[in-house]
């Protein structure tokens, strides 16, 4: 009994020597006990989705409400809006109307031809359907824009809902914008091909890069022993040594996250490999030439998909701030509307130059096409809402005007002038 009374007596000396050296550690670290067993408490009890780990998988706020497309580059998530349909594109799916009695007019393009959409369908539907080429059809307005597009997404969106039967009557593509600026100023100061779709590296980061994976991996395993770790010293969290234990313990812990983290970013930071990377310090003059050259050929290739699919195609530049002549600025635009960065507006204006010196060929090849960049030219109120290209409902309700003009006249030309007229089916 005696000697059982010694061990414990000696355990308990030494456990009181322990406690002291673990109060003296704490003094000297500045440390207070009461902190440490709240951090403990509140590092036992973190669920993983609130993990460094679990963060970095989630990624970056471009991520949010996309998600990547095999043809299409990206389309909206359906998760996160009601609005958005089976195949990923805002309103009515353009498959589920294929019937001869219907006249599918088709938006496509980028967020200005999305806004449109939104804003002016029904005053397009209901121009449309008092036209004589439309006659006895029900007019219904599909929408493939989404925001960030640029060619050849566009293209490569309608030859998709084509290939798998839709059926198009009337394709108006409302772009320029996205596709001489977003190259050069988005995608390739990020080192990633200018004709690769917006976002790329933010849709693929998670599964491109097998060391990243690697990287994600050790990650987890160090927040997840750091989690383990705290939930065992919990049960001594009475203990000053205790809390100094664990305290020294996540801190090595914490250390290696934090090296998996520095090296997740030069990850990250790092040129992309094969087609879908590029030197950022590429000529940006020439990228947008190269823009350009997609942007016609995208064009002149829908032309000829109409033609072989028999629809009507109406392709329109979008209106714009920057050019030269584009619109008188109001109080308000100028303070808005335009960049404080010069070379931004100096880079629109260098892109439209590009497009101007394009529309030609348009034209030659037959395409209809509406140059609207100074359709505000003489309209001295508000329409632009941002630094980029998007204006309000008035500017909206104005381009309206001119798209239906324009589209009347392609579906309906005058006599004896040749025109697409309705179309043929094939």
């Amino acid at each position: 009994m005696k000697r059982v009374a010694l061990v414990l007596a000696v355990v308990a000396m030494a456990a009181l020597g322990l406690e002291g050296v673990g109060a003296a550690w704490m003094a000297l670290s500045g440390l207070r006990a009461d902190a440490l067993r709240l951090e403990l408490l509140d590092r036992s009890g973190g669920e993983l989705p609130q993990s460094a780990a679990s963060l970095t998988r989630t990624g970056r706020s471009q991520k949010q409400g996309y998600m990547i497309h095999p043809y299409l580059g990206f389309v909206y998530d359906g998760r996160d809006s009601k609005a958005v349909n089976a195949h990923g594109l805002i309103g009515p799916s353009l498959l589920d109307s294929t019937g001869p009695d219907n006249f599918n007019v088709v938006i496509a393009g980028g967020s200005v031809a999305g806004d449109f959409f939104v804003l002016e369908w029904d005053v397009l539907r209901q121009a449309l359907a008092a036209l004589p080429a439309t006659k006895g059809r029900t007019v219904q307005v599909f929408c493939l824009a989404v925001p960030g597009y640029k060619q050849p997404q566009p293209l490569l969106s309608v030859a998709y809902f084509l290939s798998q039967g839709a059926r198009i009557d009337l394709l108006i593509n409302l772009d320029g914008f996205n596709d001489v600026v977003l190259p050069g100023h988005d995608l390739t100061p990020a080192g990633i091909s200018p004709v690769y779709p917006m976002f790329w590296r933010d849709m693929t980061d998670d599964f491109v890069d097998a060391k990243a994976r690697k990287l994600l991996g050790r990650l987890a395993l160090w927040d997840e022993l750091g989690q383990a770790w705290a939930k065992g010293a919990s049960y001594f969290s009475f203990s000053r040594t205790a809390l100094v234990l664990w305290h020294l313990g996540d801190k090595l812990l914490d250390r290696r996250e934090q090296d998996t983290l520095a090296q997740l970013r030069d990850r990250a930071m790092a040129p992309l490999p094969g087609p879908a990377g590029v030197d950022p310090g590429i000529d940006q003059e020439l990228v947008q030439v190269q823009a350009a050259d997609i942007w016609l050929r995208s064009s002149l290739a829908l032309a000829e998909l109409a033609r072989g699919a028999g629809f009507a195609y109406l392709h329109v530049l979008q209106p714009n701030q920057y050019p030269e002549g584009a619109k008188p600025l109001s109080a308000l635009e100028r303070t808005k509307a335009i960049s404080a960065d010069p070379a931004f507006g100096e880079s629109v204006r260098r892109g439209y130059r590009e497009l101007d010196k394009r529309a030609p060929a348009l034209l030659e090849a037959g395409v209809a096409f509406e140059d609207a960049t100074r359709l505000f030219a003489d309209y001295p109120g508000d329409v632009f809402r941002d630094t980029c290209c998007h204006f309000n409902e008035a500017g909206n309700a104005l381009l309206a005007t001119r798209v239906i003009k324009r589209a009347t006249e392609v579906l309906t030309p005058p006599a004896g002038q040749p025109g697409q007229g309705a179309p043929a089916r094939p």
